[in-house]
């Protein structure tokens, strides 16, 4: 186990797998093995079948630098661009996109949530040491637990939890997007740990998620997040966002804003 683990590669699996490369490795890893049953003994074609298909599970692909030339490829082909594209996992226990981030960086600042130092905006220590200490007291309720301190937040009417692809989601006031487990819990605990003064509940919502920003670690698991891209590896780039995720729970964590919006996540 420990050696498949040196070769998992979190930045082409998970919530970074990109569908398309995994097909088109996964038909060329069949038509290798039969060329070598063919050719060789069976034994020989099972071994080879086996090792590509881990090598793809754990890595991605199984063709060398797919992620370099398969880019080129699909941009050439006349097909829809989201049919290569990883969804990006968005989510946040609000959906009031009204709420202007550098309102509510100011309002953290008066509060002392955060601070500037120089032009980097850090976290005050006091706040990050009790937020992490609230994630990790939600992280260890079950989902329903969890799903109905959510829907303790005033402004929140409902939340559900659901399992799908073998993960945790959330689903609040019946949206139809899917909240992964880590943001129900980094958002959960920065509203319950913002001091009182930081209102209107709109503003503390919209704090929340601008909270997650400042993640290192996943709130769930607490394993470091790797860098990642809302698309996927055989996805045009354009317009691609650089993201957060957490390798172990393969889930997105957060988004990081463009210059001009710090509301995002």
């Amino acid at each position: 186990m420990r050696g498949l683990s040196r070769l998992h590669d979190p930045a082409h699996t998970g919530p970074n797998r990109c569908l398309p490369c995994t097909a088109v490795n996964g038909v060329l890893l069949v038509v290798v093995t039969a060329l070598v049953a063919v050719a060789s003994a069976p034994w020989l074609a099972v071994a080879v079948l086996v090792t590509g298909a881990v090598l793809v599970w754990q890595r991605g692909y199984l063709v060398p630098y797919t992620p370099r030339f398969a880019p080129g490829i699909v941009e050439t082909l006349p097909l829809p661009d989201d049919w290569f594209r990883n969804p990006p996992q968005q989510g946040s226990l609000s959906d009031d996109e009204s709420v202007d981030g550098g309102d509510v960086l100011a309002a953290l600042d008066v509060a002392g949530v955060v601070r500037l130092e120089g032009e980097d905006v850090v976290l005050e220590d006091a706040f990050e040491r009790r937020w992490h200490e609230e994630m990790a007291a939600l992280a260890d309720r079950s989902p329903a637990a969890l799903a109905e301190a959510a829907a303790s937040i005033p402004s929140v009417e409902s939340v559900e939890h659901v399992r799908s692809g073998g993960n945790r989601w959330f689903v609040v006031d019946g949206r139809h997007d899917l909240i992964p487990r880590p943001i129900v819990v980094a958002e959960l605990a920065a509203v319950r740990t913002l001091p009182d003064d930081v209102e209107p509940e709109a503003v503390r919502l919209a704090a929340s998620r601008v909270l997650r920003q400042f993640l290192e670690a996943c709130p769930v698991c607490e394993t470091e997040l790797v860098p990642s891209s809302t698309t996927g590896c055989c996805g045009s780039p354009r317009d691609a966002q650089e993201t957060r995720v957490c390798p172990e729970c393969e889930q997105r964590v957060l988004t990081i804003p463009e210059p001009d919006s710090a509301s995002e996540a």
